[in-house]
């Protein structure tokens, strides 16, 4: 298969805003066979930057603890034989030209068979304005987890771990990230925990506060797809909380600063990331960024930094939303890592495929693109979409610009990414001895003892 017999974009659902819905709604059309999916998003801009670890221990208790219907275990009882599934997260959206334009939500996301949709409607939200907070014991147990689970993701793929680190260096997203997950959240974790005799009331309280603040139909939007007939079961039962909040914006992101830290862990091998964000250079996204960084990744990094490094993985990301990063997974050796990454826009510069393998990289780029999705992950694109302002015109012209990436375009980022690295914003999870062993100037840390 050639690029020159790559077909036409699929067809998708449409979706958009329901404006007879009680509340701010967006209807999905896809077939869910059988199944209804409601996502619930709660605008965090309500909320100040000090109250977002509590947002993420929010999404670890919640469901876990009695509400003023029923204990825990009825809870539990209930969700599973009712619901397909009830979970709690957040989310950091972003503007793909605007890198300060932070769009963060609070999801509650649920699913349920029709005959069970009014569970859908009265079980989350049960579950978000009755609970009850003031077992104390359960939330420290349910932290303890949480810090063996930050521990091991460290440890196993601190890769991710080092990416989101580095993107905290130059984006206000990526330090809000921080603030509800990785290094910034073990840390408050580890805090909690390690002060938890005197601050427990306080946390409980705390909780019960930023989820009466956060948890009001102003600030929500629904994201619902089903039949017809499950959509107006849905709204029957009621699902709004009842509530509305105070008007404004709180949250304020501070700047981020690039920290170039080495955090030490248990394990045996490092995790290296270098990156940047392009918007910071005034550079557009375009669909041939994919086709460049799936070349950088399978050629250049593949051959320099797993043949003969002896890396596990490696590999160079470009979202549309800005981050570009390198990255490498289970490595033995970090300068000479770090050098490759720092080569790699020498060598797109010189970039010169064979026609065949030219097209590989086009069609498995358009392939991921156009790979099928489930419902509920074609939801969640849509959500986003919607969110951000992108539109469905957006998505075929990135699709359009892969298609028709030739050689120079992507010789033509070698500019890029040349000044990307430039900016050294680089960050490295792994064990002492070759963290400590670097040439490379790090702040080293001692994360996990």
């Amino acid at each position: 298969l050639s690029a020159g017999d790559i077909g036409d974009m699929p067809s998708y659902p449409d979706y958009g805003i329901d404006p007879a819905a009680p509340l701010a709604c967006i209807r999905h059309t896809m077939p869910t066979h059988g199944i209804a999916y409601a996502y619930r998003y709660f605008d965090l801009q309500r909320l100040a930057f000090d109250d977002l670890p509590y947002v993420s221990v929010l999404s670890l208790v919640l469901g876990k603890l009695d509400t003023a219907k029923r204990n825990a275990a009825e809870l539990d009882t209930l969700v599973q034989g009712k619901l397909g599934n009830l979970s709690f997260y957040s989310e950091v959206l972003e503007n793909y030209a605007d890198v300060d334009a932070v769009i963060p939500k609070f999801v509650v996301s649920a699913s349920a068979l029709s005959a069970n949709v009014e569970w859908l409607a009265d079980l989350p939200r049960e579950v978000l304005i009755e609970t009850d907070f003031s077992n104390t014991d359960k939330i420290l147990d349910v932290l303890k987890q949480r810090k063996i689970g930050l521990e091991q993701h460290f440890a196993n793929s601190g890769h991710s771990c080092a990416a989101a680190r580095v993107k905290s260096y130059y984006s206000r997203a990526g330090v809000m990230r921080e603030q509800l997950s990785n290094v910034e959240f073990y840390r408050f974790v580890c805090d909690t925990i390690e002060h938890y005799d005197e601050r427990a009331e306080q946390l409980a309280a705390r909780l019960e506060d930023v989820a009466k603040r956060l948890f009001c139909d102003d600030a929500c939007t629904i994201s619902f797809a089903g039949s017809d007939a499950d959509y107006e079961a849905f709204w029957n039962a009621h699902p709004a909380c009842g509530r509305t909040g105070a008007d404004g914006r709180l949250l304020r992101i501070p700047e981020p600063v690039v920290r170039n830290e080495a955090f030490i862990v248990p394990s045996d091998v490092c995790y290296a990331a270098l990156g940047w964000d392009r918007r910071r250079m005034g550079v557009s996204y375009t669909g041939a960024w994919a086709v460049a960084a799936r070349a950088l990744s399978l050629d250049y990094l593949w051959n320099e930094v797993r043949v003969k490094g002896g890396a596990y993985g490696v590999g160079f990301q470009v979202r549309p939303a800005g981050n570009m990063n390198f990255y490498s997974y289970r490595d033995p050796h970090l300068d000479v890592t770090l050098e490759r990454f720092r080569k790699a826009s020498s060598w797109l510069a010189e970039f010169d495929p064979s026609p065949a393998d030219m097209d590989g990289f086009i069609v498995a780029s358009v392939a991921a693109f156009d790979a099928p999705v489930k419902p509920r992950a074609l939801m969640k694109r849509q959500a986003a979409e919607f969110f951000c302002g992108r539109t469905m015109q957006d998505r075929r012209r990135m699709r359009a610009q892969m298609v028709s990436a030739d050689v120079e375009a992507l010789r033509a980022f070698a500019s890029v990414v040349e000044s990307s690295n430039a900016h050294d914003a680089r960050c490295v999870f792994g064990n002492r001895d070759i963290l400590q062993s670097a040439k490379a100037a790090f702040e080293p840390i001692v994360l996990v003892g």
